[in-house]
């Protein structure tokens, strides 16, 4: 049974993610979320078969079946993400109060990772919803308390960041979309936790903007916020644990 719910995991996974790539694609080109989704190229509505993650890129050679104008690879790559991490999520928390939390916390910040890539902008909007049911969830485990606190202080603490970075910059070194975030981050984790998940965003980051070869481009750092949140997530404790039994605490 646990290799089927694993399964049906991944199917709801790629979904979600699906539904994830249209809104931040939407928002970002300022249209509306409801409607048929259409080419961008050709302006054709999209039959079902088009629109079926991962299938309907594969049926159709990864063009758009109209005009045969390429269908950017980021689509079919995000919806298998998507299913994994929702996969990855029942095999960590089980059906578990946690392991909806985690799939809330992956639709949100999978939408918010490609509005940061496709127009550097984090919708409020977006993570406000998502705010919602993790609210819910927080009171029916009786954690609520712990993470209103986590949210207030990973949000000082990430807006002490940014005030620090613009005057020793000169210029905005975290957006502010990225700063408001982390009160939906912190309705996630814990504050060690979402420490430790800034801290592996960071290092991400870092890495990345050594290897790639532009120089002076913005880069957009929720995509590394969503990996640092879903390592926390995933393994923060074990790290957290591992990490104090190195110091001797």
């Amino acid at each position: 049974m646990t290799i089927l719910y694993a399964i049906l995991a991944f199917m709801f996974g790629t979904l979600f993610a699906s539904f994830a790539e249209v809104v931040s694609t939407r928002l970002s080109r300022g249209e509306t979320i409801g409607g048929k989704s259409r080419c961008p190229t050709c302006g054709h509505t999209l039959r079902l078969v088009d629109v079926f993650p991962l299938f309907g890129y594969a049926v159709n050679g990864g063009k758009c079946h109209y005009c045969k104008a390429p269908i950017p690879i980021l689509h079919p790559l995000a919806e298998l993400l998507g299913g994994l991490l929702f996969a990855a999520s029942y095999l960590v928390f089980g059906l578990t109060i946690e392991f909806a939390v985690s799939l809330v916390s992956i639709v949100v910040l999978l939408c918010a990772s490609l509005s940061d890539m496709e127009s550097q902008t984090v919708y409020d909007r977006v993570w406000i919803v998502g705010l919602i049911p993790l609210l819910v969830l927080r009171l029916l485990d009786r954690t609520i308390l712990a993470h209103l606190f986590a949210a207030g202080l990973l949000f000082t603490v990430l807006y002490l960041i940014a005030l620090l970075g613009e005057k020793l910059l000169k210029k905005e070194a975290l957006g502010g979309g990225d700063v408001k975030l982390f009160i939906f981050i912190g309705f996630v984790l814990t504050w060690d936790a979402g420490l430790l998940a800034l801290f592996f965003a960071s290092f991400l980051g870092f890495l990345f903007g050594i290897a790639r070869k532009r120089k002076g481009a913005e880069l957009p750092f929720v995509p590394f916020l969503f990996a640092g949140v879903v390592i926390a997530h995933f393994a923060g404790a074990d790290i957290i644990t591992w990490y104090l039994r190195l110091l001797g605490a």
